[in-house]
C-alpha cells in the first residue's frame, strides 16, 4: 500500500529523534544501523513492503546490502555502519544515462501513482 507524504515525513521526523535521543548509546556498527535505521527508513518512511526488499543479493565480486523493487529492482542501497559515508573510488563514472532506465520504466507493468502525495509505486 502506497504511503502518503505526510504519513513518510512524520516517520522521518519520529526516526531522527529517536536516533538523536539513542545516539549516546553506543556505536552502531553495519548490522545494527541497518536494524535501528536503515530497515526503518525503507519501510515506514519511503513505505515499501518487505516482500519487495531484497538484503545481501550476490554481485560479481561481493553483496548489494539492499535490492528494492519487484520484478524490477528500483533502488539499491548500500549500508555503512553510522558515521562511516561511502566514497566512489577515484575515475568512477558517477553519471549515469537516463536513456536506458526510461526504456525500461515505459516497458515495465507497473505504473506510478499520479497522485502527487504519493511517494511509490502502486501495481
Amino acid at each position: 500500500m502506497p504511503i502518503h507524504y505526510d504519513e513518510g515525513k512524520a516517520a522521518l521526523e519520529a526516526l531522527i529523534e529517536w536516533a538523536e535521543a539513542h545516539a549516546d548509546d553506543r556505536r552502531r556498527n553495519e548490522a545494527t544501523t541497518r536494524l535501528h535505521l536503515i530497515d526503518h527508513l525503507i519501510e515506514n518512511v519511503l513505505g515499501w513492503p518487505k516482500a519487495q526488499i531484497s538484503a545481501e543479493e550476490p554481485a560479481g565480486a561481493g553483496r548489494i546490502d539492499y535490492s528494492i523493487g519487484s520484478p524490477v529492482v528500483q533502488l539499491i542501497i548500500e549500508a555503512k555502519r553510522e558515521g562511516v559515508y561511502f566514497d566512489l573510488p577515484a575515475g568512477t563514472r558517477t553519471v549515469f544515462p537516463v536513456s536506458p532506465m526510461a526504456r525500461r520504466a515505459r516497458n515495465s507493468e507497473r505504473r506510478w501513482s499520479r497522485s502527487p502525495d504519493m511517494l511509490r509505486p502502486t501495481a
